[in-house]
């Protein structure tokens, strides 16, 4: 197996697409594997053609029972999505939506358009014969028109609106950038409060090259906040993460250039530019904030695919919520209004003290970003407000929105009896693996504030209160979390898998002997390294950032 390439997430999406994200023979749906028509050791390739999606109890009936090449290729030609459904095509009530794809119109050839009619009848659990595209068409973009049963059409255009996450699971390759339904008549258009806004799509087509996204301007005008959340959502952690370098790049750049032309690199008995260690931590803790943010969100959806969960209904309504919450359509949004504002505050006060007061008395020494230097202070200004007002407070919301959601997710799928501790999952953890990579991103991204707290306090002579306010936050929400998030998490965890052992004692009770060599295996004891390290990580940043704040600044008072 070691010279064995793996299954491209393109080809594993389409097979999923074409079988209905359910097994081709039974129609379960639980998570599922991909199986070789034609065996490997024979075929030596993964394509798409000789791959099939069965369950593991399938999987394991063809290799014991041989059904062989014949059988496979027939329910891969009818999954059990299409046996499901007698009729060939729906009889009733039908209706058009509209489908924005951000791709090329060469893109969307004969194999795409079949895939994303079986997407959307997966996810509406229809038969693939009552979902026909009646017309694509090029608007600097490709404009796909689909006609389907009307109650299902309903359902699909609600589950868009509400940003239902396994619609973008079945949708997401296709890069949909809208959703609309199709009016049959003006009458009805202006009903629906429709009409006008195809009015002025058709009067001004120039609105898609100016926002590229189908986004009236004045939504972007009315809340940029809004967009920046769609934008996080949309885009994968290493976008996030190579946009934030290029923002960095340019940002010490800039402040590089300032700093040479007006000599303040260095200044003696001062802080220039490359001594003022919080400001080229923040620099480079930037973008590597907005990838871990990133990180978390999708660690916390990633439930969705654990073995843990025996049924994803009671979870689904949490994660939705989550979608909601990041989206900023959600009650809770006024945390991110407040975070910013907490950040806009500060960043306010940090430039009265440079126009009204004197930086030098309240740092203790010269500064850099005075206002002798002018280039300096705007450019270090424009870095603050990036930071303090953008960053900080959308990486802020995220993790208290996944966490809180994570919490609630794990807590219902509890009561509903949904999840489940498998002794023998891969990850040694119950299937909960997931948990203790989300656990370990949120103690590097919480490390990395408190190593830029310390190097702030640390850069300057006088006692620092925003770095002290700072800490004492970050420390009680780390708090917070830790214990009332992740213990009670762990605390369910840990039930699951008692339950579980006692299940195995009670099979070796009766002689059963692989149920002894699995409880063997289960109580050795190994050493739990995700939590090992987020435990070191999160008590010596806040052991050692708490030391170094009250000592220096002991220090300065005393002297």
């Amino acid at each position: 197996m070691a010279n064995r390439p793996s299954i491209s997430a393109e080809i594993t999406r389409e097979i999923l697409i074409a079988s209905g994200h359910r097994c081709a023979v039974c129609g379960v749906g639980c998570p599922l594997e991909r199986a070789h028509i034609i065996p490997w050791h024979k075929s030596k390739n993964h394509k798409v053609e000789d791959l099939i999606c069965l369950c593991a109890s399938c999987h394991e009936r063809a290799d014991l029972e041989g059904w062989g090449e014949k059988t496979l290729r027939e329910y891969k030609e009818r999954p059990w999505v299409l046996r499901q459904y007698k009729s060939e095509e729906f009889i009733g009530s039908k209706g058009k939506v509209e489908l924005i794809l951000a791709i090329e119109l060469s893109d969307f050839d004969e194999r795409n358009q079949r895939l994303i009619q079986y997407a959307i009848a997966a996810f509406l659990g229809i038969s693939p014969n009552s979902v026909r595209i009646t017309s694509v068409e090029e608007i600097n973009s490709v404009r796909v028109t689909v006609e389907l049963p009307t109650d299902n059409l309903e359902e699909l255009v609600t589950a868009y609106h509400k940003g239902i996450p396994e619609l973008d699971e079945y949708l997401n390759s296709f890069a949909l950038r809208e959703l609309r339904r199709v009016e049959d008549n003006k009458k009805d258009a202006y009903e629906r409060g429709s009409y006008l806004k195809d009015e002025l799509d058709s009067r001004l087509p120039q609105l898609n090259e100016v926002t590229n996204k189908n986004l009236a301007p004045t939504e972007i005008m009315a809340n940029p906040v809004k967009v920046l959340a769609e934008q996080f959502l949309r885009r994968s952690p290493v976008t996030l993460l190579m946009v934030g370098i290029a923002i960095s790049l340019i940002d010490v750049t800039a402040l590089y250039a300032a700093a040479t032309k007006e000599g303040v690199l260095h200044i003696s008995q001062g802080v220039g530019m490359l001594n003022n260690y919080g400001l080229l931590s923040t620099i480079v803790g930037n973008p590597v904030m907005l990838w871990l943010a990133k990180e978390y969100y999708q660690g916390t959806l990633s439930i969705r695919t654990s073995k843990a969960i025996l049924n994803f209904e009671p979870i689904s309504k949490s994660l939705a919520l989550l979608t909601d919450m990041i989206k900023l359509r959600q009650r809770y949004k006024f945390v991110i209004y407040l975070l910013m504002t907490m950040g806009g505050f500060f960043w306010l006060l940090n430039v009265g003290t440079y126009i009204v007061g004197n930086p030098e008395i309240k740092w203790g020494q010269k500064v850099f970003d005075s206002l002798d230097h002018p280039l300096t202070f705007t450019v270090t200004r424009f870095h603050n407000f990036f930071t303090w007002v953008i960053v900080m407070p959308l990486v802020g919301y995220v993790v208290l929105c996944c966490s809180l959601q994570l919490k609630r997710a794990i807590a219902i799928a509890s009561q509903e009896a949904a999840l489940k501790y498998d002794l023998l999952s891969p990850d040694r953890r119950g299937g909960f693996g997931f948990l203790r990579k989300a656990h370990l991103t949120f103690s590097v991204i919480t490390g990395l504030i408190y190593v830029q707290i310390l190097l702030q306090s640390l850069t300057f002579q006088k006692p620092n209160v925003e770095s002290i306010i700072s800490y004492i936050f970050l420390t009680v929400m780390v708090i917070w979390i830790n214990g009332g998030v992740f213990r009670d998490i762990y605390a369910q965890i840990k039930t699951l898998r008692f339950e579980s052992l006692d299940r195995i004692k009670d099979k070796v009770y009766k002689n059963d002997q692989l149920s002894f060599e699995i409880l063997k295996y289960c109580y050795e004891r190994r050493i739990n390294w995700y939590s090992l390290v987020s435990m070191i990580l999160q008590a010596a940043a806040i052991i050692l950032t708490g030391i170094g704040l009250i000592t220096e600044n002991l220090y300065r008072i005393v002297r």
